[in-house]
């Protein structure tokens, strides 16, 4: 939304409404639509911040113009929570060499390689042992040709 910049306003006697014509409005514009009022603070004066601060608007639009209407003050803010007690700082951890990052990094994949070759020392002993098992056992005998 671009903000619309009000050059003419009408102030009440009292300072507690003012009126801005309806001209200031585009003609498509509905009241569902958002809208941004500019109004430079030369137009209002000198004391009109302090009486207008923190209060419920009421605006009226109206054929004749926007009517815009300061009503109670509102309560002043809910206190703040209070802050949460300060944590002692915790010491970094300490950092790790270059060479135990790398021994770290390769630890694993080692221990797995490791691990396949005894497994397949293991298989290869196993698969010969009962490869000869299976073969009747040949005696040589010195008097048979």
């Amino acid at each position: 939304m671009i903000p619309v910049l009000v050059r003419e306003i009408a102030l009440r006697d009292d300072f507690t409404s003012f009126y801005i014509p309806r001209k200031v409005l585009a003609a498509q514009w509905r009241p569902e639509d958002g809208l941004i009022l500019d109004i430079p603070c030369e137009l209002f004066p000198t004391g009109f911040a302090e009486n207008c601060g923190r209060r419920k608007v009421r605006v009226a639009v109206m054929p004749q113009g926007v009517f815009v209407e300061f009503g109670t003050q509102l309560e002043p803010a809910a206190t703040e929570p209070p802050p949460l007690p300060d944590l002692p700082d915790l010491p970094e951890p300490p950092k790790r060499s270059l060479r135990k990052r790398l021994l770290g990094n390769i630890y694993l994949p080692l221990v797995a390689v490791a691990g396949l070759g005894v497994t397949g020392l293991f298989s290869s002993i196993v698969a010969q042992t009962l490869a000869y098992q299976d073969k009747p056992a040949t005696i040589a005998r010195a008097d048979q040709p």
